[in-house]
């Protein structure tokens, strides 16, 4: 029996140590598989593009898209508008061509009529650019032979809008000067022709009947048209500033292409990473993109392979996103380097 009692108090060890045996065993075939699944998810995503990754980059995307679908809506409307405004002007000029009164109103609608009809005839762009550019300036585009658009075309395409502000501010300047009614003038649009002879003696005493008074339709025309066109080309510019800006912020990151942009990989077979005893540092001591000295930084430094310009490496990276050439001797980086003999 005493023999018995240690045979049994062994087997109930040995029955324990069994149990948390198969415990751990079980816990660590627990763990193995939990480590497969997220294995597999992982691979599955990496298969897929990585869609956590892909969603992010694709934000700025979507959200552009937004933007432009936005900016679309909000400009068919402003033009429908705008059209609808400048019929209004014509019609209301048609009505009251012949009124004099303190204002040169008319001349104001003549000049923003010839104004259009120059846009419609000369600012239409096409393939080889604008009838205007070719005719006023010399230039035409070639889209065979891509070129940086010269300034006389930028200073001429930039005239236009300009004189367009201008006068519609000019405008709003002669319908603010122009006098007001007189309280206990009634005056119709008949009896603005009718009065011939006290519109006469107004005339050869040096006046002249005010415009609120003679043409009060064509006044309000004016005044509606051209603070309209104002709002409409401020918000075009502000529209295309921020467009513009945005573009190039994608851009900078990858997220879009440019024509311009060095085809991937530039980076790595035009470059060589090199530090601080490098020769060419002496020589260069600054980065010429972000003008920073190299020794007061700590990031990776790469030395262009075909003219031996350095930069850092995240600020090249950038460039060649924009631009396929070296920022300062404008040698094609974008190229592959040409294969070495033995």
């Amino acid at each position: 029996m005493a023999m018995l009692c240690p045979l049994v108090s062994y087997q109930g060890t040995n029955s324990d140590s069994d149990t948390e045996a198969a415990a751990r065993r079980d816990a660590a075939e627990a763990a193995a598989h939990l480590v497969e699944s997220e294995a597999e998810q992982a691979g599955a995503e990496q298969a897929e593009g990585s869609p956590s990754g892909q969603d992010t980059r694709e934000a700025p995307i979507l959200q552009l898209a937004c933007a432009v679908c936005v900016f679309g809506t909000l400009l068919c409307v402003m033009t429908v508008v705008s059209l609808s405004l400048m019929v209004w002007l014509v019609f209301e000029y048609t009505q009251y061509n012949t009124a004099t009164c303190d204002i040169p109103i008319q001349l104001w609608v003549q000049v923003v009529c010839l104004t259009a009809l120059f846009n419609m005839a000369c600012n239409q762009q096409d393939r080889h650019g604008s009838l205007g550019a070719r005719v006023f300036c010399g230039w035409s585009y070639d889209p065979d032979n891509p070129e940086r658009v010269p300034c006389r075309v930028q200073l001429y395409n930039l005239l236009v809008p300009v004189f367009t502000m201008v006068w519609n501010c000019v405008g709003l300047y002669w319908v603010s000067i122009a006098r007001s009614v007189h309280p206990h003038s009634h005056r119709g649009h008949d009896s603005i022709h009718g009065d011939a002879t006290g519109a006469s003696s107004f005339l050869h005493s040096g006046n002249r009947l005010p415009c609120k008074e003679v043409a009060p339709e064509l006044v309000n025309s004016v005044r509606a048209y051209a603070s309209f066109n104002l709002l409409y080309s401020f918000f075009i510019l502000f529209s295309i500033v921020g467009f513009s800006q945005t573009l190039y912020w994608l851009a900078r990151r990858g997220l879009i292409r440019v024509s311009d942009a060095a085809p991937p990989g530039s980076l790595e077979r035009n470059t060589e990473e090199v530090t601080l005893s490098d020769l060419a540092i002496a020589e260069q001591p600054q980065c010429s993109i972000c003008l920073e000295d190299f020794k007061d930084t700590t990031d990776v430094m790469v030395k262009t392979k075909l003219c031996g310009h350095v930069f850092h490496k995240e600020h090249l990276a950038n460039w060649l996103s924009m631009h396929r050439t070296c920022p300062l001797c404008r040698n094609d980086l974008g190229a592959m380097p040409r294969s070495e003999g033995p």
